[in-house]
């Protein structure tokens, strides 16, 4: 499994003696580089090549250790939406089988899993419908940390919601001057001009990555 670095104690206990990737005491230098770079779905690292140059690092990470399922929460502490999440749910050779407000599983895409992925398969909709509504709660707690509002709106621009993306961006802007916020409102302004339009009506679930 790949865990995220707090449920690791937590797995350890209940699922023993399955091996975990990381648990809170960081025991391998090495690890925690690698996790961080699957968690913040790195493409590049530099001084580090993978056998396919073309294969972003954070996913011939998961090769590499013959990953067979995903388990991690919906945020980091900060409030910032995995990136990992993002890229798995556009990637067919994953596939999301639970959700809750506070984490999410994924499953590869094998012959080994298809029971398993019948029988638990979650709907994309439905993934980006519940990191919407965990990111506007939060968001209503919290009327300080913009990084919910910037969640929010680089999951709007996924879904074509330039509309929604531009505001929350705004919002987040005003909490914090934050120079990469205020060149997504640049980019996102730039689009709607382009179409001629507010901003997308409907939304649209990003296509997979095959």
């Amino acid at each position: 499994m790949f865990n995220e670095f707090g449920f690791g104690g937590y797995i350890a206990w209940r699922l023993y003696p399955t091996k975990t990737f990381i648990d809170s005491r960081t025991l391998n230098y090495t690890v925690i580089n690698e996790y961080g770079w699957v968690m913040d779905a790195v493409r590049k690292v530099e001084g580090i090549k993978t056998e396919n140059k073309n294969r972003p690092i954070w996913e011939a990470i998961l090769r590499h250790y013959k990953i067979n399922y995903v388990f991690i929460s919906l945020n980091d502490i900060f409030g910032n939406v995995w990136p990992v999440i993002l890229e798995l749910i556009v990637n067919d050779d994953w596939i999301p089988i639970y959700i809750d407000r506070m984490s999410i599983i994924f499953m590869r895409n094998i012959p080994e899993n298809n029971e398993i992925i019948a029988k638990f398969r979650v709907d994309n909709e439905l993934i980006y419908n519940v990191l919407i509504y965990r990111l506007t709660s939060m968001n209503s707690k919290d009327s300080l940390n913009p990084r919910y509002l910037s969640s929010l709106g680089f999951i709007f621009s996924k879904l074509g919601r330039y509309d929604d993306a531009v505001k929350a961006y705004r919002l987040a802007a005003e909490r914090w001057k934050d120079p990469n916020l205020m060149k997504r409102i640049g980019e996102i302004d730039a689009i709607i001009a382009q179409q001629g339009t507010t901003g997308s009506k409907e939304s649209r679930t990003p296509q997979k990555k095959k």
